[in-house]
């Protein structure tokens, strides 16, 4: 049994890999910054995928990041915070989720306006992880500022997830929950506990982020190597990617 579910993990992992992968690199043309960012339709799958599908949801993610760019032509050092971000994308909101959700709740269910609120509150928290994590990375290599960066791609993921993202979402979670996939989601769903404290510590340090990342964004000089940025986006970085995996 547990081989068999390893092995529908696998396939269920590769396939949300290649559909991100895929639509990562059919949008590489439509370019914000070049080697850095693009238009990105892509970025409504990782709330879809970790909500639905917990950590194998993420690694496709990151994975499926990692090989857009390498198939893409964009990859370099900064493609390492695309890979955690990415994840971060879809594992802190599931994880979150997983904390103040309802004993009887497996899965996010868009029925009401209270569900509505709460799916776009994640996407908020969603977007803000690829927003604090990437441009530590290509502010160091010196391929984008982080205060300029951050910016972007906070507005670029918020905008994706909180529109195409519902639709998808929708869309999947009626497959997965009453449809084909319901069978094999039921097998390998990711049954991590987590508690009220966890969520609510992961959500402060996510919103934490956000935040100092929006006043560093407003305030202070476009330009590569302020320290005083780099060091507290990348504590409380680093704090939320503890906090996220334990």
């Amino acid at each position: 049994m547990r081989t068999d579910n390893m092995t529908e993990k696998l396939t269920v992992g590769a396939l949300l890999t290649a559909i991100f992968a895929v639509t990562a690199i059919a949008f590489k043309g439509f370019v914000i910054i070049p080697g850095i960012t693009e238009i990105r339709p892509v970025n409504a799958f990782p709330i879809c995928f970790g909500l639905l599908f917990g950590n194998v949801g993420a690694i496709a993610c990151g994975l499926g990041n990692f090989i857009g760019d390498l198939v893409g032509g964009t990859l370099t050092l900064g493609s390492i915070g695309g890979v955690i971000g990415n994840y971060a994308m879809a594992y802190v909101p599931f994880k979150v989720w997983q904390g103040i959700k309802g004993r009887d709740e497996d899965v996010l269910l868009l029925g009401s306006w209270r569900q509505y609120m709460l799916f776009f509150f994640l996407c908020l928290l969603s977007s803000t992880t690829a927003a604090a994590i990437i441009p530590l990375f290509t502010d160091i290599i010196q391929m984008a500022p982080y205060t300029i960066l951050f910016g972007i791609i906070f507005v670029n993921d918020f905008v994706a997830e909180l529109f195409l993202g519902t639709i998808i979402y929708k869309f999947l979670a009626s497959i997965v929950i009453y449809g084909i996939l319901r069978p094999t989601w039921q097998r390998i769903r990711d049954k991590t506990i987590v508690s009220l404290r966890q969520s609510f510590s992961l959500t402060l340090i996510t919103l934490l982020c956000l935040v100092a990342g929006l006043v560093f964004f407003f305030i202070t000089p476009k330009g590569y190597g302020n320290r005083l940025v780099l060091y507290t986006m990348g504590v409380i970085s680093l704090l939320m990617v503890v906090e996220m995996k334990v």
